[in-house]
């Protein structure tokens, strides 16, 4: 039975991320996702055609007021707040002029399902509570369905894939207006093609690389750095051993030119024409330059600290399950729960699913791994740490989600023994459910159950401004 489940994963993937994804985006009122107001801005200048930055003097719908209320700390809400929002019709013509421009560089992309909804809502006179709720549906919609053939795609490490799938912090973002819903899915499904194709062992053929450089095309135009899984491609050489000009031309159209067009359009959206390059109180990307070039010992000192001090702790749970604006700590339940969630993970594999020899890929999943501790963290360092600082800033778990998907994959191994492969399937399952479980419970428990002299001493507290972008 639980080789059977393990073949059509997929399909209880997309059950549990469809059942919790609406949950997550129900419960979480406008502006508890993080830079949530950005990203509306962004599609605000899509609908009015600017796809890439935007003049100063822009002003959008207003799709941005109801995302402005609350920042930084979660505040009790009621079922008035939130439906008020369906009585409020959208003004589509130009009406806001508080336009957060931190995405405005971004690729439009992962922008274009809530650029469409946003010109159905206006054509149709519709409200802000239609354009919210409806875009983050579509976003959690087209995430969910490329995660499903993700899943479904992966010759092996489906579990390990899942569990990361499923993380709360993983789903939270997915039911959101964030590019990081597309950015995920897309990463996930090009990990499965790529893994496909070099168990297979054979040339792909016309059809597949068809598949493979469209799948490769939409994560070149998603956030930038999202081509760092582009060296996979290598593990598809042994099918083209003694062939290095086949090899090197379907390197060409699958990594090759993709990488080029994401290449010259970070190029272009990074420059001063079009981006509004934020930067942390205190930092100077020139000194930092400087001294991770003359003093690389203290730099990876710093690197160091980041990763395995407390920040190290947050790090973590801001990867798992640290939910709304970072503001909703997970218990101790759901730390554990998914934490033993994806170490199962990894050993409830069928025997026959590994590929052989298994080193290859070991091998580029913990390298890439690894090297993305430091090539995420550079650009933070660079534009968002002070001066001195002990820790890079700026830095969040959540962009290292398809980081622990690569990784948990790599480490997999076969698990012969039936029995036991099928009681430790079954309590993977069992954590994933209550880690989410748990998660619903504390988007429930922060922004409809809190009580009145909770609101007022929120209101009573200095807000302390998180350090994430």
């Amino acid at each position: 039975m639980i080789t059977v489940l393990t073949h059509r994963l997929h399909h209880l993937y997309l059950l549990l991320a469809l059942l919790f994804g609406v949950a997550f985006l129900l419960l979480t009122p406008p502006s508890q996702v993080p830079d949530e107001s950005s990203h509306a801005a962004k599609i605000g200048f899509m609908y009015h055609g600017f796809y890439l930055g935007a003049p100063s003097d822009a002003r959008i719908p207003n799709v941005i007021e109801p995302l402005q209320s609350t920042r930084y700390r979660p505040l009790s809400t009621d079922a008035a707040r939130v439906t008020s929002l369906f009585d409020q019709r959208l003004d589509c013509e130009s009406a806001s002029s508080f336009t957060p421009r931190s995405a405005a560089a971004y690729s439009p992309l992962p922008y274009l399902l809530p650029t469409a909804n946003l010109h159905v809502a206006c054509a149709m006179g519709a409200s802000q509570g239609y354009f919210i709720y409806g875009s983050r549906l579509l976003n959690l919609l087209l995430a969910a369905t490329l995660t499903w053939l993700a899943i479904g795609a992966l010759p092996f490490g489906k579990w390990a894939m899942m569990a990361v799938a499923l993380l709360p912090m993983t789903l939270f973002q997915t039911a959101s207006l964030s590019a990081d819903s597309l950015t995920f899915a897309v990463s996930f499904l090009f990990i499965a093609l790529v893994l496909r194709h070099a168990t297979d062992g054979r040339p792909i053929t016309g059809r597949q690389v068809l598949g493979l450089v469209a799948v490769s095309g939409c994560l070149a135009l998603n956030k930038p750095g999202a081509i760092w899984l582009y060296p996979l491609f290598l593990l598809l050489w042994p099918a083209y051993r003694g062939r290095l000009g086949s090899f090197l031309g379907l390197g060409l159209v699958v990594i090759g030119l993709p990488g080029l067009v994401h290449l010259l359009f970070v190029s272009l959206a990074t420059s001063p024409e079009y981006a509004v390059i934020n930067r942390g109180v205190g930092a100077n990307p020139t000194e930092n330059l400087q001294l991770i070039i003359e003093q690389p010992v203290r730099f990876l000192g710093v690197l160091f600290d980041t990763y395995v001090s407390s920040n190290g702790r947050w790090l973590y749970a801001s990867l798992v399950g640290n939910l709304g604006l970072l503001s909703i700590a997970p218990s101790p339940l759901l730390l554990v729960s998914a934490t033993l969630a994806m170490l199962l993970s990894v050993v409830v594999n069928p025997p026959s699913a590994l590929p052989t020899p298994q080193w290859p890929l070991r091998t580029l999943a913990l390298t890439l791994s690894a090297a993305m501790l430091v090539i995420l963290a550079v650009p933070l360092y660079l534009t968002w740490t002070p001066a001195g600082a002990d820790i890079v800033h700026g830095l969040q778990g959540r962009y290292f989600i398809p980081v622990a998907a690569l990784f948990l994959i790599g480490l997999s191994m076969p698990l012969p023994r039936q029995r036991l492969r099928v009681a430790l399937s079954g309590l993977t399952l069992v954590c994933i459910v209550v880690s989410l479980t748990v998660a619903t419970v504390a988007l429930i428990r922060a922004y409809w159950l809190a009580s009145a002299s909770r609101d007022r001493q929120l209101s009573e507290t200095p807000i302390h401004t998180p350090r994430w972008r």
